[in-house]
């Protein structure tokens, strides 16, 4: 799929309406980051902003980004969203170590595996202590899964570009997941 994919179709077809309106879904996302404590938080792949919605009510500073055009358009949650391009082609609009805790959910599966290593050395530079993610290792058959990996690919590539799985708190947030998601919990590395 191409950015200019994820639409109204995308968004709307059966299966992204009955994720979106599960209201249990982002109750569960931000319960985690919540458990972090972060002072300040970028979500990398923001969708309609049911998170960014999600985290405004719990009072978490969260800034969210979305390739999508449809997607900024009908965010729940526009103030806190903004448009990115293609990793690739530009870097995120934020000085290195910008944020406390980079937070990506469902997302990466989606990103053009050439352009994977960009995408994890771009999201290193503005993270400063943490890396919260889910990853799609399962569902081969969805609408823009193009970047179908195990587990074990997607820790050897976030850990040879700074970060470092804490298998603590992944123990310990995996307590709160609500869905069958890979989750992903690393600390930065000193570069």
């Amino acid at each position: 799929m191409r950015i200019d994919d994820y639409d109204e179709w995308y968004y709307n077809r059966p299966q992204g309406r009955q994720y979106r309106e599960n209201e249990k879904i982002w109750q569960s996302l931000a319960g985690m980051i919540e458990c972090l404590r972060p002072s300040n938080v970028f979500e990398f792949g923001s969708g309609l902003g049911h998170l960014l919605q999600e985290c405004s009510k719990r009072q978490i500073n969260i800034i969210g980004s979305e390739t999508s055009r449809y997607a900024i358009l009908n965010s729940l949650c526009k103030e806190r969203i903004i448009r990115i391009g293609e990793i690739d082609q530009c870097s995120l609009p934020f000085k290195n170590d910008s944020f406390d805790l980079v937070f990506s959910s469902e997302v990466m599966e989606h990103v053009k595996e050439p352009y994977t290593e960009a995408v994890i050395r771009e999201l290193r530079r503005i993270c400063s202590k943490r890396a919260l993610l889910t990853i799609n290792t399962f569902d081969r058959e969805k609408p823009g899964h193009i970047n179908m990996h195990s587990r074990d690919w997607w820790l050897n590539r976030f850990e040879k570009n700074g970060f470092r799985h804490n298998d603590q708190l992944w123990t310990e947030l995996g307590r709160l997941k609500y869905l069958n998601w890979d989750l992903y919990v690393f600390d930065i590395i000193p570069l």
